[in-house]
Order: structure tokens, then C-alpha cells, then sequence
């Protein structure tokens, strides 16, 4: 029986906190030896989705190495339409999701197996509890990043990306380009007085 893990979410920006749905994926993945795929929206506005499919999948790809993303699209948006994509490759899929929306999550998935998409078996599985009011960087939501974006606050943007993120300056120039913000200027204090 051939075996996906999938997951389906908007990651816009990609945070810290993605990386538990991420390591997820991963690990139930390899003790499962099946193939893993996570599904980020296609969706792009100002406010709450700021970066381009293609951007977001480049810096999940960065960020999360080793990691197989792809994007959505217009004709198949969401994880209804990206499952029938996969119809006949597998016979086993695991979807993986917060764990406030795998019940319902699974009833979808019930409704549509056998008419949208076929599998053998689906089944959905927590990623683990979520907790936006989380101290740390696993409780700064997207939301929360695209304030630190904002508010032109790149060290707290910062924090809420994976330690060590070699991408991170280019992600926040991202996000803030995508909300159509103007970029700052940051002058020491001398140099302002210069001028």
C-alpha cells in the first residue's frame, strides 16, 4: 500500500511554529515509510496573505530543508481539489492538521472520498495542540508576523522564524512588499543629524 502525509495550510509568512506541523509531517512520514507533501494556499492579498505562492514555497524550502512543498492554484485551491490531484498515486493518505480542526477535517474527508478524490483510506491526525498565547517563538502566529512586518519591527519578526533562518531579512523585505508597506530607512543617530 502506497502511503502519503499531507498537510494543507495558508503559512503566510512561514513561521516558527509551522515548523511543529512541519516535523510532524516528516516523522510520521518516515515511521510510516511513505511519501510526505505539504500544500500552502495560492491565495495572495495585502493583508493577510502578502506573499506570492512562488515566494512562500521558496522560503519554506529554505527554511524547512529537505521539506517537499508546492503550491495550490487557481484551477485546484484548496486540500478538496489537491487531494483529487493525487487520486491513483496513493492508496493511503494521512492528512495532518491543528489539532482544533481534525474532526472536522475528517468529516470532510468522509464526505469527499469517492467522489472528489479516492483513497483506500484517509484519516487525519493532530499536528499537536496550538496555542496562539504560547510564550516563545512557537506562539507567534503569521498574524503576529505580519505586525512585526507592519510595525517595521524586524527583531521581533525575527524571533518568530526558525533560529539560525539565513533568509530572514529577505522574508520580512517579502512580507512588506506584499502589504504594499514603504520601505523605512534606519539611521544611526549621527547620520541623522548629518542628514
Amino acid at each position: 500500500m502506497k502511503t502519503l502525509v499531507y498537510a494543507f495550510g495558508r503559512m503566510n509568512p512561514p513561521t516558527a511554529g509551522h515548523g511543529k506541523l512541519v516535523q510532524k509531517v516528516k516523522q510520521l512520514a518516515q515511521r510510516e515509510r511513505a511519501d510526505h507533501l505539504i500544500v500552502v494556499s495560492h491565495s495572495q492579498d495585502k493583508h493577510k496573505n502578502p506573499l506570492t505562492p512562488q515566494k512562500k514555497v521558496a522560503h519554506l524550502k529554505k527554511m524547512f530543508t529537505g521539506t517537499k512543498f508546492k503550491a495550490s492554484d487557481r484551477v485546484n485551491p484548496n486540500f478538496i481539489k489537491q487531494l483529487g490531484l493525487l487520486t491513483g498515486k496513493y492508496d493511503k493518505v494521512i492528512m495532518v492538521a491543528g489539532s482544533d480542526r481534525v474532526q472536522e477535517f475528517q468529516r470532510i474527508l468522509d464526505r469527499y472520498n469517492g467522489k472528489d478524490f479516492k483513497f483506500d483510506e484517509i484519516d487525519v491526525i493532530s499536528a499537536g495542540q496550538r496555542d496562539p498565547d504560547a510564550e516563545g517563538v512557537t506562539g507567534i502566529s503569521a498574524s503576529k508576523m505580519r505586525l512585526f512586518a507592519k510595525n517595521n519591527d524586524f527583531n521581533s519578526f525575527k524571533r518568530g522564524l526558525p533560529a539560525g533562518y539565513s533568509g530572514s531579512q529577505a522574508l520580512f523585505k517579502d512580507v512588506k512588499s506584499g502589504m504594499e508597506l514603504k520601505e523605512d530607512k534606519h539611521y544611526t543617530f549621527s547620520q541623522f543629524l548629518r542628514g
